[in-house]
């Protein structure tokens, strides 16, 4: 796999993530989502394990945007969860 797939794989990572996390509504399902994009077994994990593969010049830059995807998708859920958090809240005042 080359570099240049990898990155857009990622890209494309991120911005099915983000549209998922977006439109969850319950803490289950951030939950599974939680699961599928940063598990063990998830692609972000698979990814992270090929860069091994890589050219070492250009592992670095690969990793480097691995590890900002999964810290950007860490953030990401953290909000969305503290959104679900206090929607009841908001509802229950109104």
């Amino acid at each position: 796999m080359t570099p240049a797939v990898v990155v857009q794989e990622l890209e494309g990572l991120t911005q099915e993530a983000f549209r998922s996390i977006d439109q969850v509504s319950t803490d289950a399902e951030l939950e599974q989502l939680r699961v599928r994009f940063l598990g063990r077994k998830s692609r972000l994990a698979q990814i992270v394990k090929s860069l091994s593969q890589l050219p070492a010049d250009e592992r670095a830059e690969v990793g480097k945007r691995a590890n900002q995807l999964k810290a950007s998708l860490e953030t990401q859920l953290l909000a969305r969860r503290q959104a679900l958090a206090e929607a009841p809240t908001r509802d229950t005042l109104d």
